[in-house]
Order: C-alpha cells, then sequence, then structure tokens
C-alpha cells in the first residue's frame, strides 16, 4: 500500500459521480437479509449490507485531510459468536496476504476521489475475521498503481449509544501519502458481510450458528448503522468526520 494505500486501506465500501456544485447530502442505505430476530442464545444467520456516498468533500492540497479511517457502527442486536469459528493468523495474513475460506467475512469496495490528473480510484476488499476480534482487510487496486495490500482492524465497542460493535479499519501514518501533491477522500463505499455459519449442538439440538447473527429484535423494530470517513491532519489531530446513518428493519 503505496501512496494510494491508505485510500483503499479501510474495511472500505460504490460509487456516486457528483458534480462539485451539487453538494449533495451524505446518504447511506442498509439491508439485512433475511431481517427476522433471534434468541440470544442462537442468532438468526444473516447477510448485511452498507451502501454510502460522501459527495461532498472532495479530494485536498492542504493535507487536512490525511484518511485517518472508516468507522462502521453496528446495531446493537447483531451479536457475534467466535469460538467455535475459525480465525485467521495476523501475521501470516501479513505475510501471505491469504486466509481460509472460512474466516471471511465478505468483500467491500471503496472508490476515492483522485483529483482530475488521477479520477476515480476504486479499491477492491477482502474481509476476514482475526483472532482477537481483528478485522484483517486485503485491499487491492490497478489505478494508477497495482496495490496489494494487508490491513489489520478489528471489532470493537462503538462507543457510541445506539449501536453496538464497530468496525474499524485503520489508515497507519506511514501510508497517508499525498498523490501529486493531492491527498484523496473517500466518495463512497460499498460492503456485503455474510458471516460464516456452523452446525453446533445447544441443549441436545442441532442448529446453525452464525459467526455474527441477529438476535432479539429491539423494541422499535429498527437495526441502526452508521459510517464515519475520518480524516487528520498531519499531526494526527482530527479535522473532519463524513458521517451517514440508515436504519434497517427487524422482524419479531
Amino acid at each position: 500500500m503505496r501512496p494510494l494505500s491508505r485510500l483503499v486501506a479501510l474495511s472500505a465500501l460504490s460509487a456516486l459521480v457528483v458534480a462539485p456544485n451539487a453538494m449533495a447530502a451524505n446518504s447511506s442505505t442498509a439491508t439485512v437479509t433475511p431481517n427476522k430476530g433471534g434468541s440470544l442464545t442462537v442468532a438468526t444467520p444473516v447477510k448485511f449490507g452498507i451502501k454510502a456516498a460522501f459527495p461532498d468533500t472532495p479530494s485536498d492540497t492542504t493535507g487536512n485531510l490525511r484518511l485517518q479511517g472508516i468507522q462502521a457502527k453496528l446495531p446493537l442486536p447483531l451479536l457475534f459468536n467466535s469460538i467455535p469459528f475459525a480465525q485467521c493468523n495476523a501475521a501470516a495474513f501479513v505475510a501471505s496476504k491469504t486466509c481460509p475460506s472460512a474466516t471471511k467475512l465478505g468483500t467491500a469496495t471503496l472508490i476515492a476521489d483522485g483529483g482530475p490528473s488521477v479520477g476515480d480510484i476504486t479499491a477492491k476488499t477482502d474481509l476476514y475475521f482475526g483472532s482477537g476480534f481483528q478485522v484483517l482487510a486485503r485491499v487491492q487496486t490497478d489505478k494508477p498503481a497495482i496495490l496489494d495490500e494487508a490491513v489489520i482492524g478489528q471489532l470493537r465497542s462503538s462507543g457510541t449509544t445506539g449501536y453496538g460493535l464497530e468496525m474499524y479499519i485503520p489508515v497507519p501514518k506511514i501510508l497517508q501519502e499525498p498523490l501529486d501533491d493531492l491527498f484523496p477522500t473517500v466518495k463512497s463505499m460499498d460492503a456485503v458481510v455474510s458471516p460464516p455459519v456452523k452446525s453446533v449442538k445447544i441443549d441436545g439440538k442441532k442448529v446453525k450458528l452464525p459467526l455474527a447473527g441477529l438476535g432479539p429484535c429491539p423494541s422499535s423494530k429498527k437495526l441502526n448503522f452508521l459510517i464515519n470517513i475520518v480524516y487528520e491532519n498531519g499531526a494526527g489531530v482530527v479535522t473532519k468526520t463524513d458521517s451517514a446513518a440508515s436504519v434497517a428493519k427487524c422482524k419479531k
């Protein structure tokens, strides 16, 4: 991940091309399938997707919008059952950029604004579940240079009321390099997460247990998602956070 890797280093996520003067608002759409809640013991296996667009933050020449990372804040009813599942070793992943297929969480695409000379930069990402609640992201792009990088993120508490865990993909400072004196910014992201499922016995019954699944629906029947794109300056001080929230339905 040289200059561009910090763009793509994220767990990242598809694209809108918006005229510079349009100044459209940030937007996000989340889907959960199926969306029927389960129990605290046996969560329902689900696939969830998040699409978000950030049209009003163009690429930057000042150095005050260096991409720090992406935070995907997940619904409280989304439960993780890590114990029976395979976990990818981070050191092996960094060395080989590969993980066992049984640890794959999903895929993501990120579109960044590379400025007038480069245009849109597309980064494709494979996401894997690592030990210690890590999220391992293999990020690849072919413009303006071929990049293939291993990035280590994590699942952690969101620290935000109304949300559960947060999937965080950081961008190391060493990767925060400009592209032709221009710092690219995130235009859009599109991720689909389909956690693995295992058959296990609970109370003598064989059930399908997902690595991440839907527990009991909240009384509001709403599943809250929030995407934050965080930028910082050269001193590591956060200078801007682009946010886009969305809500999916939960059926009891």
